[in-house]
């Protein structure tokens, strides 16, 4: 209430190397951008990379399967028992 209200500064400035009768377009950027370093397109990943990849891991496999040998696994002989009903008396 007493307070006085603040309010924001405001100033005119105009620099005076800046001529404005001397622009010659108004929707032309002031300012060039350029360039310096060009980044690389993105490459397409090749098909045959993936295959050659594919390929080496199924070999991969292949082969660590041929260094352990075949599972060993041992097999019990299944007896079937013929089984006969019996009364009871």
């Amino acid at each position: 209430m007493f307070m006085p209200q603040h309010s924001i500064r405001r100033f005119e400035f105009r620099p005076y190397f800046y001529e404005p009768e001397k622009e010659e377009d108004e929707g032309k950027r002031r300012i060039k951008f350029r360039r310096l370093l060009r980044s690389p397109k993105p490459e397409k990943k090749p098909v045959r990379r993936w295959l050659i990849l594919a390929i080496g891991i199924l070999f991969l496999i292949w082969y660590l399967q041929q260094v352990q040998g075949p599972p060993k696994i041992e097999v019990q002989d299944i007896q079937v028992e013929d089984i006969s009903p019996v009364q009871i008396q």
